[in-house]
């Protein structure tokens, strides 16, 4: 057994499942730099990403559809962007060790690529797509809830709320200037760095400066805005 099947048997025996057509499962978790530097023939997932999502929205509209039966169409489609953010879709590809599995190109891991949000969003999506075509919908629809529940606590801690929208409203509807964030500093290695980012912002001539830590610069700049908008509320009390 290579060591290509060793990685997507695991995966597999994460999902409890055990995919049929292997291959579609490999061409779910690799990565479109693999084409540019390999011969014709082998493909990536972004045709699966695609059918991917509209698997994850089938799935996530039918459990918040029956789970939250008093809301109306605005209030499940706002939830429903949050479940199927690319946050929320990267904690789970996290959750499932994904960035092990997925073929990159050499220079993509060198530079830590298949630990990157982006491309581990969409091989989740990938794989949703992978496991409907060749497990159908009830199977993949039972992996991916089980999966869901176990890391839906440790989202809701995050709330998944986009922080930096909120403060940009904020500081618009009181009439101040924008927030600013600054990259700091990295620190640790180029494949698990940290990213260090100082905010700023001015509420009634006051300016409030904190910083957020983060393994990505997106995440360490909501954490900021986060902190920044609890900042102003209790400078308000």
């Amino acid at each position: 057994m290579s060591e290509r099947d060793v990685l997507l048997k695991k995966v597999q025996q994460k999902l409890k499942i055990s995919f049929n057509n292997k291959t579609l499962l490999d061409e779910a978790l690799t990565h479109r730099s693999i084409v540019r530097v390999k011969k014709k023939g082998v493909f990536h997932n972004e045709r699966l990403e695609f059918f991917g999502d509209a698997v994850l929205k089938l799935i996530i509209s039918e459990l918040l559809y029956h789970r939250y039966p008093s809301y109306d169409e605005g209030e499940l489609s706002k939830l429903r962007s949050q479940f199927i953010s690319d946050r929320f879709m990267t904690i789970m590809a996290k959750e499932l060790n994904l960035s092990k599995a997925i073929n990159v190109s050499y220079g993509e891991k060198k530079a830590g690529g298949q630990f990157r949000d982006r491309i581990l969003a969409d091989a989740m999506e990938a794989l949703l797509g992978a496991s409907y075509l060749d497990q159908g919908l009830e199977i993949t629809r039972q992996w991916f809830l089980e999966l869901f529940e176990q890391v839906n606590q440790e989202c809701q801690k995050l709330e998944l709320r986009d922080f930096k929208t909120e403060l940009q409203e904020l500081c618009q509807k009181k009439g101040e200037t924008l927030p600013t964030y600054t990259l700091m500093d990295t620190t640790g290695p180029q494949h698990d760095c940290m990213f260090h980012i100082q905010g700023t912002v001015s509420v009634d001539t006051v300016e409030i400066i904190v910083n957020g830590s983060a393994k990505t610069k997106k995440e360490a700049e909501q954490k900021t805005a986060q902190s920044l908008l609890q900042a102003i509320q209790d400078s308000l009390h």
